[in-house]
Order: C-alpha cells, then sequence, then structure tokens
C-alpha cells in the first residue's frame, strides 16, 4: 500500500489495511514484488581478461554459449553488449520457449539490445551468430561478478574450452519481476450524510442559529483545534464553539433566546440582545473554579448569531433616542467578568453592571450561521450584544418614518421628516449579513419643515435578504444612525448539479440568477477550498468537477450572500 501513484511511502504491506483517516484519501495498491532491476555486469571488471578475436559467425556452438536458469517467471527488458567494430548480432535465447531479437550495432563500443519478453522457469542456453566484426567478451573474473537474482535466476557461462569463469557477452541485465502494471488506486471517501459510515465525530456536525433557549453538553474537537457544542437533542447543530489551545477543561454552554431586555429612564437607555450566551466550565485542571480563570493561555470562542438580533435592539435605541433627543450609542459585545453569569439585574439605564465590552471580534460564517470570534478570552461567564441611549442634544431630524418594501424586484425606500434643523442630508447603505454596509446614495436635505424622501435599489441579489441602514448627517459633519430595516427578495434561485454522483464532470445549473456576479466555491469533505471561480453577469450553467479527486465536495454558490450549498460526489 502506497500514498501515491508513483515513489511516495509505504504505508502498509499486509493484504488488509484499515487506516483512520480524516478527510477522504486516495491509496495505491501494487504487488510488493514488483519493480525493474538490474542484474550482472554494468563494464568489464578491473583486471579481468577480455577477448576480441571471434568473428559474430562464430559465437554459436556450445562452447561460445551461455546458460541462463530461471527458477521464477520475469520479463527481461534488455541486455548491453560491447563490439569491436560495426556488426549485425542475433540473440538468442534457446528453451522452454525460443525468441530471437536482431540489432544492427552501429560502430564500436556499448549498445543495448531490446529483448522485451517473459521467460518462464527452466534453462536458457544464450548465444550470438551474425556477420562482421567482433563482439569484446570477459574470458575470466578480476573480482568475482554478481550475474543472478536470488529466487528468479541465475546466469553463467559454459566452460568448454573457455575457462569455469567465463562470463560471456551480457552486460546490464535489465529485467522486471511480479506485477509490471502501474498502480491501483483504493479510494476512501467519507460521506457523512451516508448511513453506517465511520467517520470523525465533528464531520457530521454544522453550525446552526437556535431559535430557542438550549444547553449544550455535547462536546467534540475537531482536527482544526475547536471544540464545538451541541444539544444531546440536536447533536449534530452546533451552537457555540471553543478553541481551548493548551487548556483542558470540559464545559456547558447554554445559549438563552428571548424577546431581549431594555432598561429606561426617560433620558438614557440600554438594549440588551434577545440571544446571549454562558459558558459554566464542570471541570478540568486548567481551570480556577474560584476566580473563573484560565490558567494555561487565552482562547478563543465563536458566537453563532442571527444579524437581525443586533438590528432590533438597535432600531429601538433609534426609536428612543428619536424620541428622547439622546444619543445613540454604537453597537458593542460585551462578556461579564469571569465566573459572573449574564442576569437582567445586571442591567441599567446607563450600562451593565460586571461586564466590559470584548475588542478583539471577527466576523465569519459556517453553514450559512454569522458568527462573532472572540480572540484573548481568559475566562469564562455569560455575554451578548447592547447598545444605549445617553444624554444629548436635539436631534437634528424630526424622522416620522422610514419604510422598505419589495416592489417588482427592487426596493423602493420611503423615509419622511416632520422638521429639519442643521441637515445636510442623508446616506442610504445596503449590507446583505447585516453587519457589513455600503453607502449606496446621498440624498440632501429638502425642507427645514421637513418633507417624504424615496429612492428606488434595482440592483438587489434574489434569493437573499437585503439590510438597509438610513444615516442623517448634519451641516457639521455628525452623523446619526436613524434606523435599518431589511426585506427578501421573494425571487428565489435554484441551484443544482446534474450528474451527481458523476465521474468526469457535471453541470451546475441556476434558475433566474440575478446578479452583477456569481462566486462558485468547491469544497472538500473537510471544508477545505479547492478551487474558488468568479463568473460575471447573469449565467445559467457552468461545468463542475475537472480534475478532481474522486471523493465528497460541496459547492457553495454566492451572490454577495452564500445562496446555496449542494453535495458533490465524483466517483
Amino acid at each position: 500500500w502506497y500514498d501515491a501513484p508513483s515513489d511516495g511511502m509505504v504505508v502498509s504491506t499486509a493484504l488488509l489495511y484499515e487506516p483512520t483517516i480524516t478527510e477522504s484519501t486516495t491509496f495505491y495498491i501494487q504487488d510488493n514484488d514488483a519493480g525493474n532491476f538490474m542484474a550482472g555486469l554494468s563494464d568489464f571488471e578491473s583486471g579481468a581478461s577480455t577477448n576480441t578475436t571471434w568473428a559474430a559467425s562464430n559465437y554459436s556452438g556450445a562452447s561460445r554459449q551461455s546458460t541462463l536458469v530461471v527458477t521464477s517467471a520475469f520479463t527481461l527488458n534488455s541486455v548491453k553488449v560491447n563490439s569491436a567494430a560495426g556488426i549485425t548480432a542475433v540473440l538468442n535465447l534457446t528453451g522452454p520457449t525460443n525468441h530471437s531479437f536482431s540489432k544492427s550495432l552501429a560502430g564500436s563500443g556499448w549498445h543495448t539490445i531490446p529483448v522485451g519478453v517473459t521467460l518462464q522457469p527452466g534453462t536458457y542456453n544464450i548465444d550470438f551468430v551474425g556477420s562482421g566484426g567482433g563482439l569484446i567478451h570477459q574470458t575470466d573474473s578480476g573480482g568475482g561478478a554478481d550475474n543472478e537474482y536470488p529466487g528468479y535466476f541465475s546466469f553463467y557461462g559454459n566452460s568448454g574450452g573457455v575457462g569455469s569463469d567465463y562470463y560471456g557477452f551480457l552486460f546490464d541485465i535489465d529485467f522486471s519481476v511480479g506485477t509490471v502494471c502501474s498502480r491501483t488506486p483504493v479510494y476512501a471517501i467519507i460521506d457523512p450524510l451516508k448511513d453506517g459510515c465511520t467517520v470523525s465525530p465533528c464531520m457530521s456536525k454544522a453550525a446552526m442559529i437556535t431559535a430557542a433557549t438550549v444547553v449544550a453538553t455535547e462536546e467534540c474537537e475537531a482536527i482544526d483545534g475547536w471544540t464545538h457544542y451541541s444539544a444531546s437533542a440536536n447533536p449534530n447543530d452546533v451552537v457555540f464553539s471553543i478553541q481551548k489551545g493548551m487548556n483542558d477543561f470540559v464545559a456547558e454552554v447554554t445559549i438563552t433566546k428571548d424577546v431581549g431586555h431594555s432598561v429606561t429612564n426617560g433620558f438614557d437607555a440600554t438594549y440588551v440582545m434577545g440571544r446571549r450566551w454562558d459558558v459554566n466550565v464542570l471541570s478540568g485542571v486548567d481551570y480556577d473554579f474560584g476566580s473563573g480563570a484560565l490558567l494555561d493561555g487565552n482562547v478563543a470562542v465563536r458566537y453563532y448569531f442571527d444579524p437581525q438580533d443586533s438590528i432590533d435592539i438597535e432600531n429601538a435605541a433609534d426609536a428612543y433616542a428619536l424620541a428622547t433627543g439622546g444619543l445613540r450609542e454604537p453597537f458593542a459585545w460585551f462578556k461579564t467578568k469571569n465566573g459572573v453569569d449574564y442576569s437582567t439585574a445586571l442591567v441599567n439605564e446607563v450600562g451593565i453592571n460586571e461586564a466590559y465590552e470584548l475588542s478583539s471580534t471577527s466576523y465569519g460564517e459556517s453553514n450559512g450561521a454569522h458568527y462573532v470570534q472572540f480572540d484573548g478570552i481568559v475566562g469564562f461567564s455569560g455575554g451578548s450584544g447592547a447598545t444605549g441611549v445617553g444624554n444629548a442634544s436635539v436631534l437634528s431630524v424630526d424622522l416620522i418614518e422610514f419604510e422598505v418594501n419589495l416592489v417588482e424586484n427592487e426596493a423602493v425606500l420611503i423615509w419622511s421628516t416632520a422638521s429639519e434643523i442643521n441637515n445636510e442630508g442623508f446616506r442610504l447603505e445596503k449590507s446583505y449579513d447585516g453587519l457589513n454596509f455600503e453607502p449606496i446614495t446621498f440624498v440632501i436635505s429638502g425642507n427645514d419643515e421637513g418633507e417624504t424622501y424615496s429612492f428606488i435599489d434595482s440592483a438587489i441579489k434574489g434569493g437573499g435578504k437585503v439590510y438597509y441602514r438610513l444615516v442623517q448627517v448634519d451641516i457639521d459633519g455628525v452623523e446619526t444612525s436613524l434606523g435599518i430595516r431589511s426585506l427578501t427578495n421573494g425571487s428565489t434561485t435554484d441551484v443544482y448539479v446534474s450528474p451527481n454522483p458523476f465521474s468526469q464532470d457535471a453541470t451546475l445549473y441556476f434558475n433566474d440568477l440575478k446578479a452583477d456576479y456569481t462566486d462558485v466555491t468547491i469544497m472538500n469533505s473537510t471544508g477545505v477550498v479547492v478551487s474558488v471561480n468568479r463568473y460575471q453577469n447573469s449565467i445559467q450553467e457552468v461545468i463542475v468537477g475537472e480534475g478532481l479527486a474522486r471523493g465528497l465536495y460541496y459547492v457553495k454558490v454566492s451572490t454577495g450572500v452564500v445562496i446555496e450549498v449542494v453535495k458533490l460526489l465524483k466517483l
């Protein structure tokens, strides 16, 4: 068993090979006796005698023959001879099967005579016949030539009139033994969706956004170092992940989903998301249960959330700020102090007690689920996202409404003001994930006494959610968010592959895809990206799978947001 189609490393010599694999893998099998070998002399031995007096026509006869005794079948590929001058020679093998090979040897020196026959067990006589010139042959041994290959053959010269150490005319005996065909591939395919497969315990798990409160007690450590947490009732739904590093502990994670929490006093306000986490360490040598601190380095965590969770509290804070004349504070992620579980009792109108803001954050996506990653975590407790409103001057704009509606696959945005003071205008921003917004237009202020504005966005992508944020800009440059609205484009996109499974290539079909570009990403069964291609404008179909090794793959189609992920199996 080899790990490569040529060269490579021998991973087993047993008839039954049972490796543990973490991804779809190809092995190669070959008869362990197979291979090409060389036997006999490569040149005249130092101190040996040579002779060139015989003409080619005199080579035949018992006194001029060499003997080849074959004990196991092998393929004789070629032999090498040395001529004193140009001759035409015929190599004869006489025995269980007879073979004859003619070769024109142009000039003096070494020449290779192709043979290419399989010799069965038995004794063969070898001689040359021909005309003109002569062959240089070794007439005795200078140091003892190795003219055998144990288990397959021995090669020696007859002694008639020449001597017992005669080694004849043949040098560099090139032969093959065993199976001479190329290595045969054996495909070990992991399909986490196939019943009966024994796979790495994390292979079948995927990140999910839970719609209800869950207690995740199932731990699964993946090969990338992340430990994923899921509830026993839904063991394949990952709701939280921790990269433990060198720390050794066992934990459970509670994800609470409710309507959220807010505290106001007529001026100030604090709003907490309706989804939050609490990590409770159950056991472990690298955790201080008194202080709640980790003892062997920091960890990273991933919290899976719905962007709508943050949008809801930002909209509520925006409405409160407009009503009270307060200033809405930016959204922020927070964590309670080590060992302190989150509770609504910690929240007041000016903030959250026993908590601090998480600043080392990055965002990502797994299985279509958004996550935020926090690095440098030194201990465990609870956390979530929050925003608030502080006491401030009266806003420049009194907003009456802000609406977004889908009309014939276009987004129609309408907002109205009752009054505008020192207002430069409004900036509209768009996002496909609710987190990263890009400006799409700026509308100049129309009337100090109030105005109704509208904007039509025709460049929206099918099959996903679109978020719009309205930002008011003062003439002195101060910006205030007036709210976020979203809509779902009802023009869905069907993505499918045919044929699937396939052996050569497959076609990826798109139904009514409207986008400036489409990204097609192919990942293997462990999530490693093997190819990414971007196609401009609308497309109907593309060819996928060419050049892929056999195995299970996933194809992700996105147009700024993930439209669909389909499974692909190459046989």
